[in-house]
């Protein structure tokens, strides 16, 4: 059963890949409002990851969103694809079934190829708004900043590849944050893929963890499939970007800390973070540092609150 495909209201619009709400094949595409691109002049693109179908897509949009001020939240585009995988017949009630959230996780090799094919769909309707807007006499550039988790990092990524280097269009892009990236390391490094792309980024933050648990069981052995789209294929330096990191510049902030997978988008101070970069709100430092110095001062207080309870820990000799 599929219902009329609409936005949450105070965002400015949604972008369906996706032929089901659970699990399913990529679509062509939905907006909504139809007019979103030609309407809107400053657009922030959400973009889910892996094992995520479109209704638990919405409850980590609705965390993320709940520490967003009002102006960016009416920028919010909230982008749904596939990450996720589910039998027939849970695709076609919409509803995921006890199997499908079995198979699901241990599918993980088949979703790069699912990302790669979404990030071209989102190419093809951004080519399709410059077009319209051109049409339509807006001549002002598009803003577009991307927010991604997960393997819709790559997502992303594979489409500000495609965006940069196609010609004609009209866009700015002021900020992107990959938080738990589901990407190769040596990818956005060295010679890699995607080297050249990100330095040409205003800003780009990196978020990252050794203590994601997903990223560390699901990560290498889903790399086995990714041979023809990057030629190394030694496991041994596929590292994910969401684990280890990758080095600053001045364009790009990495900063680790001690999330597991699911831990980002509720991340009350990762939100207003991003929220601080993206108004011109008064603040002390730069919200990249305001970030750093609180995930800095948690991990603190958490390592004194776990000395703590140890201390009081009766000793049985």
């Amino acid at each position: 059963m599929s219902l009329p495909f609409s936005h949450k209201d105070g965002n400015a619009g949604a972008i369906s890949l996706r032929r089901h709400a659970v699990g399913g094949s990529l679509d062509n595409g939905k907006i909504s409002p139809s007019n979103l691109f030609v309407r809107e002049d400053k657009l922030v693109i959400l973009i889910h990851g892996f094992n995520v179908t479109e209704e638990a897509a919405n409850l980590s949009y609705d965390h993320f969103e709940r520490y967003l001020s009002p102006d960016v939240r009416s920028r919010i585009v909230r982008l749904y694809w596939p990450g996720d995988t589910s039998t027939v017949a849970d695709s076609e009630r919409g509803e995921q079934g006890l199997l499908s959230r079995v198979i699901s996780p241990i599918c993980y090799m088949a979703k790069p190829k699912t990302a790669l094919g979404a990030s071209q769909l989102l190419r093809d309707l951004l080519k399709e708004a410059f077009r319209a807007r051109q049409a339509n006499g807006r001549n002002s550039p598009l803003e577009i900043c991307f927010i991604a988790h997960s393997l819709g990092c790559r997502l992303t990524l594979e489409a500000l590849e495609r965006l940069i280097v196609t010609k004609g269009t009209n866009s700015e892009l002021p900020f992107t944050l990959l938080m738990a990236a589901a990407v190769p390391q040596y990818a956005v490094t060295g010679s890699g893929s995607f080297t050249n792309m990100i330095n040409q980024l205003d800003h780009l933050w990196v978020l990252h963890s050794s203590d994601d648990k997903v990223l560390k069981r699901f990560f290498r052995p889903g790399q086995l499939a990714e041979h023809a789209h990057f030629p190394d294929f030694r496991l041994s330096v596929r590292r994910a970007l969401g684990r280890r990191g990758m080095p600053s510049t001045d364009r790009i902030k990495v900063l680790g800390g001690s999330w597991d997978h699911s831990d980002y988008w509720p991340d009350a101070d990762i939100a207003r973070a991003v929220d601080d970069q993206l108004t011109d709100m008064p603040r002390s430092g730069t919200a990249f540092d305001i970030l750093s110095r609180n995930i800095s001062e948690r991990h603190v207080l958490a390592r004194r609150t776990e000395d703590r309870a140890m201390a009081e820990i009766t000793p049985l000799w």
